[in-house]
C-alpha cells in the first residue's frame, strides 16, 4: 500500500504528502551509518520474532533559538534574568509541527503499523511503538544485529545504518534502535578493598587507613580538627575548603534532587555516619522518595549499586540540613524489559540503557521521553532546583543526534529553573571507560553528558599529604583515577564560555596537535587529539578523594567525581535557599554567571588529568579542561546571586 494522506492535502500540505505518496519506496536514503563499533563485536543476527521497542524522535521546532531563549533567563546582565518558563510554556514552544506528526505517522501507518500502535509522549516529541525485528527491518531497510563488548561482558541490539524515505529526513532526528551503543556507568565503582570490608566479618579485614575502621572509632576523634584533612576529608573539612556556613535555614519552596539508577541509601549506614560524623542530624533522616520504573527502594540492602548513593547522601546531608533531599531513582526502563522479550538468554537490554534512563528521569520530570507504556510515569514530579547526577557514559557511544536530543531537554529544564550537575568522569581525557578514540585510538574520548554545554559539569580535586586547608587543592591524581575533562566533539563551544576558552589557548596552549570535528571520520586527523572548536569540560570542581564515608557498617575513604558532584550541587541548593528566603527565585541555569565571576572560585593550577598515553591537559591560572574555573566559594558565590534580581 502506498502512502495516501488526504487529511494532509486537505490542510493544504499538497506540495509535500500529496506528491510523495506515489515514491515512499522508491526514495529511501541512508539516515544514519555507524563508522566504526569501537570494543562492541558484531555476533549473531537478531531473531525475526524478538520484540523491539522502538522511539522516532520527531524534529522540534525553534531548537535554533533556544540558546537564546536559555540566556535571556540565565545571563546575569538580562533584564530577564530569573523570570523561568512554565512546563507548558517549554512543551509548546518547542513540540514538533503538526505537519511533522501527521508525515511521519503517516509513513508508519503506510508500512502497515496502525495508529492504535503509535504512542506519543507528553511533550509531542517522540512516537513510540512495538515492533518486530522482521517488520523494523523491513521498515528501515537493515538488519539488526547482536554486539558484544570485548572488554566488559555487555550485550546491545545495533544496526550499522538504516534508511528513511528521503522527504522525511527533515521531520525526523532518529530512531532507536539505531546505530549506537549505550551504557550507563556510576563514576565510582566499589575497590577491592571495600568489596572485601563488606564481605568480612569485621571492618579490620580492609583498613581505611589513616581513618579508624570501625565507625564507633571515630568517637575518639575531634572530626572538626581541620589537621586530619590531608589525611582524609571530613564534612568540617568540606566546608572549610569551600566556605559553607553551618547555620543553614530550611525554606520549604526548595528542593534538592539526587538521580540514582536503581540505588538507594543504606539507612543503617546512614545513621551511623550520622551518629559518629554528623551528629547534629537526627538518626533516622532519610530522602524524600520518587522512584519510577518499577524501582524498589530498600533501605536495607547493601550492594554494590547502593555505594554510590551512600556516598552521594553522606556527602549532601552534612551541607543541605535541615533542607530535605529528594531520591529519584530508576530500573531498567520497561523499553528495556521489552527489548529482550523472551529473549533473556540470548541478549542483555544494555545497549540504550543510558539513554532510556535520563530520558525516563526527564520524562518524569516534564514528560519530555515518556509515554504510559514506554518507561516512566509522564510527568509526575515537579521539576527540582538542582538535580544531582553521578552517571554517564562516552560521547562517542551515542551519534550526535540522539546527543543533541538529550542535551536539549537538559536546555529545557534549565528554562524551567533548574540547575544540573553532571560529574565529569575519573579518567581524566578517556572519558568514562578508557575510551581513546581516532584511528590509531590516540585521540581523547569526551565524556557524556558532561559535554552537554547546559549542564554544569564537576571535576575533582583533593589536598596534597601534609599540606592544610590553607596550601589549597590541586587536581586529583590517584592510580588511573583522574579529573575527567576535555573538549566535546559533538558541541561546539557557547557563547558564556568563549572569553575563557580564548584566554586559555592564548595564554596556556596545551602544545597538542588538534582538529576541527566536521563528523567522526575527522577524529584524529592531522594526528590532532582534542576539538579545538568543542565546548570545554569541567566548568568547576570540588573534593574528590579520601572522603570519608560509611558503608557496609565500616568507615571507608572514598573517592570520584561523583563525589564532587553533590558537594558542589548541595552549594547551589544553599544559596537558591538564601534567595527564596529573600523573596526571589532559584538561580536556574548557572554556568553564564559562573563564568562572568571567575573571582567567586578558589583557581586549581597544580596537576594534570592522564589518557590515551599522554599526561592529558594541565590546571593552569584560569579556566583549564581539568578543574574548570576552579572550586567554589560559596559566600562569594551566594553574594553574587543574591544581587541578581
Amino acid at each position: 500500500m502506498y502512502l495516501s494522506l488526504p487529511s494532509l492535502c486537505f490542510l493544504g500540505y499538497v506540495s509535500l504528502s500529496c506528491v510523495v505518496a506515489s515514491t515512499v519506496r522508491k526514495s529511501p536514503a541512508v539516515f544514519e551509518e555507524r563508522e566504526n563499533a569501537g570494543s562492541w563485536v558484531k555476533r549473531s543476527r537478531l531473531p525475526a520474532d524478538v520484540v523491539l521497542p522502538v522511539r522516532v524522535a520527531l524534529a522540534q521546532s525553534n531548537l535554533d533559538s533556544g540558546e537564546e531563549h536559555l540566556m535571556r533567563v540565565s545571563d546575569p546582565t538580562s533584564p530577564l534574568f530569573g523570570q523561568h518558563w512554565t512546563t507548558d510554556g517549554v512543551i509548546d514552544t518547542f513540540a514538533p509541527s503538526a505537519q511533522t506528526v501527521e508525515v511521519t505517522t503517516q509513513w508508519l501507518e503506510d508500512f502497515g503499523i496502525s495508529r492504535e500502535r503509535i504512542m506519543q509522549t507528553q511533550n509531542r516529541g517522540f512516537l513510540a511503538f512495538d515492533s518486530s525485528t522482521s517488520e523494523l527491518e523491513s521498515l528501515l531497510q537493515t538488519e539488526y544485529y547482536r554486539y558484544d563488548h570485548v572488554e566488559k561482558g555487555k550485550s546491545a541490539v545495533s544496526t550499522e545504518r538504516y534508511t528513511v524515505p528521503t522527504y522525511l529526513k527533515k521531520h525526523i532526528d532518529y530512531i532507536t534502535p539505531g546505530v549506537s551503543f549505550r551504557s550507563v556507568t556510576p563514576k565510582l565503582k566499589p575497590t577491592k578493598s571495600i568489596l572485601a570490608k563488606r564481605a568480612a566479618t569485621n571492618c579490620s579485614a580492609a583498613s581505611a587507613s589513616p581513618a579508624p575502621a570501625y565507625p564507633s572509632q571515630l568517637a575518639s576523634l575531634d572530626l572538626n580538627d581541620l589537621s586530619l584533612c590531608s589525611q582524609f576529608i571530613t564534612p568540617a573539612c568540606v566546608k572549610a575548603l569551600y566556605n559553607i556556613p553551618s547555620n543553614v535555614t530550611s525554606n520549604a519552596g526548595n528542593s534538592f534532587a539526587i538521580y540514582e539508577f536503581n540505588g538507594s541509601p543504606v539507612q543503617t549506614d546512614e545513621d551511623l555516619f550520622f551518629q559518629y560524623v554528623v551528629p547534629n542530624i537526627p538518626i533516622g533522616t532519610a530522602p524524600k522518595i520518587e522512584s519510577f520504573n518499577n524501582a524498589t527502594i530498600d533501605f536495607t540492602l547493601n550492594t554494590s549499586v547502593v555505594f554510590e548513593a551512600n556516598l552521594d547522601f553522606e556527602l549532601a546531608w552534612p551541607i543541605v540540613y535541615p533542607l530535605n533531599i529528594t531520591l529519584l531513582d530508576s530500573e531498567f526502563s520497561t523499553a528495556q524489559t521489552a527489548l529482550i522479550n523472551n529473549q533473556s538468554d540470548v541478549l542483555t537490554a544494555d545497549g540504550l540503557e543510558a539513554f532510556y534512563e535520563f530520558g525516563d528521569v526527564l520524562g518524569t520530570i516534564d514528560g519530555s521521553f515518556c509515554t504510559s507504556e514506554f518507561g516512566s510515569a509522564c510527568g509526575i514530579f515537579s521539576p527540582p532546583n538542582v538535580l544531582s547526577t553521578s552517571y554517564g557514559t562516552d560521547e562517542s557511544l551515542l551519534t550526535p543526534a540522539m546527543e543533541d536530543r538529550l542535551c536539549n531537554e537538559w536546555l529545557k529544564l534549565g528554562l524551567q529553573g533548574t540547575s544540573v550537575f553532571f560529574s565529569s568522569g575519573d579518567r581524566g581525557v578517556q572519558g568514562r571507560t578508557e575510551l581513546c578514540l581516532g584511528p590509531f585510538n590516540a585521540s581523547f574520548g569526551p565524556a557524556l553528558t558532561t559535554t552537554c554545554p547546559w549542564v554544569t559539569a564537576v571535576g575533582g580535586t583533593q589536598l596534597l599529604p601534609n599540606t592544610s586547608i590553607a596550601d589549597g587543592e590541586v587536581a586529583v591524581l590517584s592510580g588511573s583515577y583522574t579529573s575527567g575533562g576535555g573538549f566535546s566533539n559533538y558541541h561546539t563551544a557557547p557563547s558564556y564560555q568563549a572569553d575563557a576558552l580564548a584566554t586559555y589557548f592564548q595564554e596556556h596552549d596545551p602544545g597538542y596537535p588538534y582538529y576541527n570535528y566536521s563528523g567522526n571520520a575527522s577524529i584524529g586527523a592531522n594526528g590532532g587529539l582534542y576539538n579545538r572548536d568543542g565546548r570545554g569540560f569541567p566548568d568547576v570542581s570540588a573534593s574528590g578523594l579520601k572522603l570519608l564515608n560509611i558503608d557496609g557498617g565500616c568507615v571507608v575513604l572514598e573517592g570520584g567525581t561523583s563525589a564532587s558532584t553533590p558537594i558542589v550541587a548541595s552549594i547551589v541548593t544553599l544559596i537558591n535557599n538564601e534567595r527564596l528566603n529573600a523573596g526571589k527565585g532559584p538561580v536556574g541555569f548557572i554556568n553564564p554567571t559562573l563564568y562572568a565571576n571567575p573571582g567567586a572560585f578558589n583557581d586549581i593550577t597544580q596537576g594534570h588529568n592522564i589518557g590515551c598515553r599522554t599526561n592529558g591537559f594541565s590546571a593552569v591560572e584560569g579556566w583549564d579542561p581539568v578543574t574548570g574555573l576552579g572550586t567554589p566559594n560559596y559566600e562569594k558565590l551566594k553574594d553574587i546571586f543574591l544581587a541578581l534580581p
